[in-house]
């Protein structure tokens, strides 16, 4: 299976002139494929994430998975991003107030999946993450980098084939990013999923099978031999 973005462009008016957040970006990410996004802030990576993940759309262009277009809008969208799509962006959007036992499975449950297997799957994905000592806490109760850990396993409960996720280990200190770079690295190569990752983190771009790097809204393809960017 393959994600597709074929000549996308975005472009933005600010202040009376036009920023080309994305111009004219063509890229296709197969099944078993690690993918990092790389290049400094304001350069449009996360605009192009989210017209990837079908949450944004573009102003000329297309977007495909398996050879169709992305749904946008509807019950077709929503089916796709609940059953194919994995979303983690920069800042975890969690269930606050819910405890993560039960905030974790929300997903699985809108796919029609019972409570108790869909809880219990969350739970795995918690763990999996490292989070299984904090099951019963709630948003508020966690550190910015375990929220995101948190927000990673919410993602990943579905079994996604495409996972997309902006600044994963931003947040993270260096022990905790290692084994998320583990994580996604067994995601693409071991069960065979597509994943982008938009990232500064050169440990996590240096696992990637290709590095792409956004400049002003235009992508290039640059070796792995990479500093941390600003």
């Amino acid at each position: 299976m393959t994600l597709r973005l074929e000549r996308v462009s975005r472009h933005f008016s600010v202040g009376g002139e036009t920023v080309r957040a994305v111009d004219d970006v063509s890229l296709q990410i197969e099944r078993g494929e690690l993918i990092a996004l790389y290049g400094p802030s304001g350069s449009g990576k996360s605009t192009l994430l989210l017209i990837a993940a079908g949450l944004d759309v573009p102003d000329h262009g297309a977007v495909s998975w398996d050879g169709e277009p992305v749904p946008l809008r509807g019950r077709a969208a929503d089916r796709w991003r609940r059953e194919t799509l994995g979303v983690v962006l920069q800042q975890p959007q969690l269930v606050e107030g819910v405890p993560l036992h039960r905030s974790a499975g929300l997903r699985l449950e809108a796919r029609g999946v019972r409570r108790s297997k869909a809880r219990l799957d969350g739970v795995r994905a918690l763990r999996e993450v490292g989070l299984g000592n904090r099951l019963d806490h709630r948003p508020d109760q966690l550190s910015i980098g375990q929220r995101q850990r948190a927000a990673i396993a919410r993602a990943l409960t579905t079994d996604p084939e495409l996972i997309l996720a902006d600044e994963p280990t931003g947040n993270l200190d260096s022990h905790t990013s290692g084994e998320i770079v583990d994580l996604l690295d067994r995601l693409a190569h071991q069960r065979e999923r597509a994943v982008l990752i938009v990232t500064h983190d050169p440990q996590l771009a240096h696992r990637a099978d290709r590095v792409l790097r956004l400049d002003d809204g235009r992508l290039a393809e640059v070796d792995t031999n990479l500093a941390p960017m600003p």
